[in-house]
């Protein structure tokens, strides 16, 4: 057992000042030193503490970069949907499905890790046409899918089935194959 004394914190504090002193396992503080802390109102904690509170905090700002990208995700979706309503395409309320079932999907994570995502198709020969703002915003959102599946793998079954069907909405539009679905479920 190790016993911190004043003089030793003051010698710390002088050479570089501190706002949080965390103790080790077989570490105390004599009353001074505690008394010391106590007037500079510097933090005392233990190293299991400390362990436990960066481990909340780094769960807190994984749920928040969660909660982001998904939020992010979800309104690139909607924008893709806009477009193709307003150029009228027939697959606009497959993208308008495709965001309601990305938050079906995405809510609880699974163990599973599905293998790469779906390749997107190359939409560079049809910007310039009325679809190319669309077939952009699809390129984003598909980018973002990418970023979440390595960000968040616990959720790549349900990137896995949202990227599948984005590539399907993609290859409708620049004509890889017909849409000849009546059904708009996903």
């Amino acid at each position: 057992m190790y016993f911190f004394t004043e003089k030793e914190l003051r010698m710390m504090y002088k050479k570089k000042a501190f706002n949080q002193f965390v103790l080790e396992k077989n570490q105390k503080l004599t009353p001074e030193a505690r008394q010391f802390l106590l007037d500079r109102k510097i933090d005392v904690t233990t190293h299991k503490y400390k362990k436990t509170q960066e481990k909340t905090l780094q769960k807190e700002k994984q749920l928040t970069e969660w909660m982001g990208y998904k939020e992010i995700l979800s309104s690139e979706i909607l924008e893709a949907y806009f477009l193709s309503e307003t150029i009228k395409h027939r697959v606009s309320k497959r993208i308008l499905l495709l965001e309601s079932f990305m938050r079906e999907t995405l809510e609880q994570p699974k163990d599973l890790n599905d293998e790469n995502l779906p390749l997107f198709v190359d939409i560079y020969p049809y910007v310039t046409y009325l679809e190319g703002p669309l077939l952009v915003k699809l390129q984003k959102v598909y980018g973002l899918l990418c970023l979440m599946t390595h960000q968040f793998p616990e959720f790549c079954h349900g990137f896995r089935k949202i990227v599948t069907e984005l590539v399907d909405i993609v290859e409708t539009i620049v004509g890889g194959i017909d849409d000849k679905r009546d059904d708009v479920t996903l």
